[in-house]
């Protein structure tokens, strides 16, 4: 039996437009449109998952990032909690559902397994609700780890890859979007799109840019706060579905500015990429009104003349401040300012540099050490 382990990583994604036109059933009714870029947090690939084949007839499941326990999927029935998603575990069953690697429905566990088991290990360094699109990607490398442990000469198709995690977080009931796993499965800067309708596909174009400015411009500060995106989404689509003209008209802009965002990108015109950032972040509070926090807003005005422009990553609600700054130095102006602060809420804030990784997934095989 090979005991080795196959991993696979990914870089974290920052949206830089068109975010909310990806998510279901939004984007089966426009022709979504999100620019993101893929990052690396420390010059290293934030999330991953890893798995092998072992001797017991179970699948075993270690998150490396947290403290809950070693858990154990011995039956089928084990597996029927995998809608819950505050509960450990419930995205990895997900994942062995979506990907095909289990079928629920099907013979007993023993018999799928056939003759070995599997254990996966997953890990984050990313802060919980962080707004970079964990979940989605960190589904990304699990799925690609499955199907590499059933066929090792599988080539991973990011396509497939996309509309598979796609499935399973529907099956998890989070209701994500697209635009995660294309961020984070694809290397670079791109624009991911969708066709509505009945030949609903994903699709993503490269965007030519200057990968040495966004590194030294673009930043990230933490905001200390996390949420659950799954929140912030039951009111969006509640509002889209009441058909409430402001959010309608939104959700049009957000489709069509990402073609402004892609020419800012294109022509290195920091002035209006910053103007575009802003501007989605404008768009996003239509659409969610709870998404700025107080603090947030402080932070923001006191930022502000150092900054082009900024948006809170993801939903919203807290997470992760994607900032572009008009100077390198001036991110030590703003890492000052923080510090320095009377107020508690922006102190707890802190810094994190960011580059645009090129690569976007990887899957390798490593030695089993143990």
């Amino acid at each position: 039996m090979n005991l080795n382990w196959t991993v696979a990583s990914c870089p974290a994604r920052i949206d830089l437009f068109g975010g909310w036109t990806d998510t279901p059933p939004i984007c089966y009714s426009i022709e979504g449109a999100v620019v993101n870029a893929a990052i690396t947090i420390n010059e290293k690939h934030p999330i991953t998952a890893k798995g092998r084949r072992i001797p017991q007839k179970v699948i075993k499941l270690i998150e490396e990032d947290s403290q809950n326990p070693a858990q154990f999927i011995r039956s089928l029935k084990d597996l029927e909690n995998y809608r819950d998603p505050s509960l450990p575990g419930a995205l990895f069953k997900a994942c062995l559902i979506g990907s095909g690697f289990v079928n629920p429905s099907g013979p007993l566990l023993e018999l799928q397994l056939q003759s070995t088991g599997i254990e996966i290990r997953t890990c984050s360094e990313l802060p919980h609700g962080s707004g970079l699109g964990t979940s989605s990607i960190l589904a990304s490398c699990i799925i690609a780890v499955l199907w590499k442990l059933k066929n090792s000469k599988i080539t991973i198709e990011n396509e497939k890859l996309f509309h598979t995690v796609l499935k399973t977080e529907e099956l998890l009931t989070t209701g994500g979007g697209w635009q995660d796993q294309v961020g984070g499965v694809v290397g670079g800067v791109k624009i991911g799109r969708c066709s509505n309708g009945s030949s609903f596909r994903i699709t993503y174009e490269k965007i030519d840019s200057n990968i040495s400015l966004l590194n030294e411009n673009l930043k990230l500060i933490y905001t200390g706060k996390t949420r659950l995106a799954k929140n912030l989404l039951e009111t969006v689509l509640q509002n889209w579905q009441n058909g409430e003209p402001e959010v309608t008209s939104a959700l049009e802009e957000l489709r069509l500015g990402s073609v402004e965002c892609v020419r800012a990108l294109q022509t290195e015109d920091m002035t209006l990429l910053g103007q575009c950032l802003s501007r989605y972040w404008y768009l996003k509070k239509i659409l969610a009104k709870d998404a700025e926090p107080p603090h947030v807003s402080r932070l923001l005005n006191l930022i502000q003349p150092h900054t082009y422009g900024a948006c809170l990553a993801g939903a919203g609600g807290g997470g992760f401040l994607i900032i572009l700054v008009k100077r390198a130095k001036d991110f030590e102006k703003i890492r000052s300012i923080i510090n320095n602060s009377q107020d508690p809420e922006i102190r707890q804030c802190s810094l994190y540099d960011l580059k645009i990784d090129t690569c976007g997934l990887k899957v390798t095989s490593e030695n089993n050490s143990e």
